[in-house]
C-alpha cells in the first residue's frame, strides 16, 4: 500500500519537472506543449504539505510566499482555502499579472475488485487496501478557477496536451444532470468481464489498432508512446471515449480524459479511466488523478468510481 503522503510526492513529480533544489521548471509535458510551471505550488494531505515554488524565483518573494503559506504547513484540512490565498495572489499579482488559479482534490484508485464493483453497480465501497478517504468539502471556486477560462476544452473537460498549467481532469456524467445522464449504449459495459478488467467495447490501443481513433483522437496515434497505456469505447469501429497517461513518470501517472459530445451521459469516461487505471497497474507504476473544484463533471467520475481523495492542490501561475 503506497501512503498518501508517498502519493504527493508521486503526484507532483508527475505533474512537474524540477530542477536539483526540488524547484519547479515547467510541466511534464513533451514539447512544444511543455510551458512555464506555477510560481507557487502548495500541495497538501492530511499528513503532511508540500510547497515548492518555480525555479528561479527571487528570494524576497520566495521568503514573503514562504511565510504567507506557513500555516497550510500543518493543517488537517486539507479541503479549504489556503489561510491567506488572497495576500498570496496579491503579492504574486503585483509582479506580474496572474494567469491561472488553481484548487482542487487529488485522488488514488481503490484496488481493481473494488473499482469493478463500483463501475458496474455505481454502489461506492473503499478498498481495505487503500488509506481511508477523508470528508471533501470542497469550496466554491472564484470565477478566473474556471477550466474553460484558462483556455482548457471544457466541453471535453479533460487536459488534452496544450499550454495549460494545471492537473488533468476527467469528462463526467452524473445522475440527473443535463446530458449527463445515465443512458445506456451497445458498448457502455455493465460489469466487467471475469477474465479480463476490460469490459465490452474497451480496449486499448496499440499501434495496430491505432486506426480506430477517431479524427478527434488522432494525435494520440503519433504519442502512443508517451501516452500509453490508451485505453478507448469503441462505437460502430471508431473510438468514442479515451483515456490516456496525461504527465507521467515511470512511477506514477495522471489520467487525461475525453469523450466526444455526441456519446456523453453513457458512463463512457468511467469505463475508460477504471480499464486505464488496470493498465497503468500492470505496467507497475501508480495511476492518479486529479481535477478542480470547479469541475462538477470530473468529480463525478471520481464520485462514482469510488476514487479516494489524499490531497488537494492549490497553484498560481
Amino acid at each position: 500500500m503506497t501512503e498518501r503522503a508517498d502519493l504527493l510526492d508521486l503526484h507532483v513529480a508527475a505533474l512537474f519537472t524540477q530542477d536539483e533544489h526540488g524547484d519547479l521548471v515547467a510541466t511534464n509535458d513533451s514539447e512544444p506543449d511543455q510551458v512555464a510551471a506555477p510560481r507557487i505550488y502548495l500541495g497538501r494531505s492530511p499528513e503532511r504539505s508540500v510547497l515548492r515554488f518555480r525555479s528561479g524565483m527571487n528570494e524576497s518573494t520566495r521568503a514573503a510566499l514562504h511565510e504567507l503559506a506557513a500555516p497550510d504547513l500543518t493543517t488537517n484540512d486539507p479541503s479549504r482555502e489556503p489561510v491567506n490565498r488572497a495576500a498570496i495572489e496579491e503579492l504574486l499579482a503585483a509582479e506580474q499579472p496572474i494567469q491561472n488559479i488553481y484548487f482542487g482534490p487529488a485522488f488514488s484508485f481503490p484496488d481493481a475488485e473494488t473499482l469493478a464493483v463500483n463501475l458496474s453497480s455505481g454502489t461506492l465501497r473503499h478498498s481495505r487496501e487503500e488509506p481511508a478517504p477523508y470528508s471533501i468539502r470542497g469550496g466554491n471556486p472564484r470565477p478566473n478557477q474556471s477550466r474553460q477560462s484558462h483556455g482548457e476544452d471544457e466541453r471535453k473537460g479533460a487536459l488534452r496536451p496544450g499550454p495549460v498549467p494545471s492537473p488533468l481532469t476527467g469528462e463526467g456524467e452524473g445522475e440527473g444532470d443535463p446530458g449527463l445522464g445515465s443512458g445506456a449504449s451497445t458498448s457502455t459495459p455493465d460489469s466487467f468481464d471475469s477474465g479480463d478488467p476490460r469490459p465490452l467495447g474497451v480496449i486499448e490501443i496499440s499501434p495496430s489498432t491505432t486506426h480506430l481513433l477517431s479524427p478527434e483522437y488522432a494525435w494520440l496515434a503519433d504519442e502512443l508512446t508517451v501516452r500509453n497505456p490508451v485505453i478507448a469505447v469503441v462505437v460502430d469501429g471508431a473510438a468514442v471515449s479515451v483515456c490516456f497517461s496525461a504527465r507521467a513518470t515511470r512511477h506514477a501517472t495522471e489520467a487525461g480524459v475525453e469523450t466526444l459530445p455526441e456519446h456523453r451521459g453513457r458512463r463512457h469516461a468511467g469505463a475508460v479511466t477504471a480499464a486505464w487505471a488496470d493498465a497503468v497497474r500492470r505496467q507497475g507504476r501508480i495511476p492518479l488523478y486529479s481535477t478542480s473544484w470547479a469541475n462538477h463533471a470530473s468529480r463525478r467520475v471520481a464520485a462514482r468510481l469510488g476514487l479516494i481523495q489524499y490531497a488537494t492542490d492549490f497553484h498560481i501561475t
